[in-house]
């Protein structure tokens, strides 16, 4: 589990941003940057380029969906305009991380995937966040007005479904 005060987890976010919304599965602020964290939880063998993924489940069924790495591109722009409007230009210095996390078990085949982006299961994600070093980290006090921004976007949508705050990954 990532631990306060080096990390702080949001889940479920709900960024509004002119005429459209993104919703974030997870984020992690900490001294290195901020992890927008897309989580897909199919099983069997996914075939991976930049645009589209085809997932071929365990019964042999195929399903061409979107990728969920372009997918969490587009909620890295959504976070950072939403936090320009409150930070100003502050945002440029926050380096932004782009990881989709799988189900433990999935076959990956990787054909073109641009880089810095991350698709990895739970354990490679955990161990990626507390071990990547940010040549300039933020600053602690930084980090605590991205969240008091960040939080209210998650804290809404799950008020709304019945629970209560942040809760640790």
């Amino acid at each position: 589990y990532l631990k306060e005060p080096e990390f702080h987890v949001l889940h479920n976010l709900y960024i509004q941003r002119d005429d459209r919304s993104s919703q974030i599965d997870h984020l992690v602020i900490a001294s290195n940057g901020i992890w927008v964290i897309e989580s897909k939880y199919r099983t069997g063998k996914i075939i991976v380029d930049h645009a589209r993924w085809l997932v071929v489940t365990d019964s042999g069924r195929r399903i061409l969906m979107v990728s969920p790495v372009a997918q969490n591109y587009r909620h890295i722009m959504d976070v950072k305009e939403f936090l320009r409007i409150h930070i100003g230009d502050q945002v440029d210095e926050i380096p932004f991380h782009n990881v989709v996390c799988l189900a433990d078990g999935v076959e990956l085949k990787l054909e073109d995937c641009t880089e810095g982006n991350h698709i990895l299961t739970p354990d490679e994600l955990l161990h990626l966040i507390c071990e990547t070093r940010s040549p300039v980290p933020l600053d602690p006090d930084f980090c605590a007005q991205l969240i008091a921004h960040l939080r209210p976007t998650a804290a809404s949508l799950r008020t709304a479904a019945g629970t209560q705050g942040d809760t640790p990954a």
